[in-house]
């Protein structure tokens, strides 16, 4: 008995993350308000994207965050420019 009770378990776990991970590129949505059907795409927003641009730092930020870390410049760890080529 328990022993079905395990293979139901793992079964209905195994239909449950199949289902949950299924996706698809569109998905339809019923506007309670209005009563329409809109297209929401799960694709990234404009929005979403210009706000994680913003939120990288511009190189003089870069430089000033670098130089306040009060890191020593090592030349030698530099790439060779004999290499520019490549």
């Amino acid at each position: 008995m328990l022993k079905k009770l395990k293979i139901l378990f793992r079964i209905t776990l195994f239909s449950i993350l199949v289902y949950s991970c299924s996706s698809s590129d569109n998905k339809l949505e019923v506007d309670e308000t209005m009563g329409e059907t809109v297209e929401m795409d799960t694709a990234l927003s404009q929005d979403l994207i210009q706000s994680v641009i913003k939120a990288i730092p511009s190189p003089i930020e870069m430089a000033s965050s670098i130089k306040k870390t009060g890191a020593e410049f090592t030349e030698n760890i530099l790439n060779n420019t004999d290499n520019i080529a490549n």
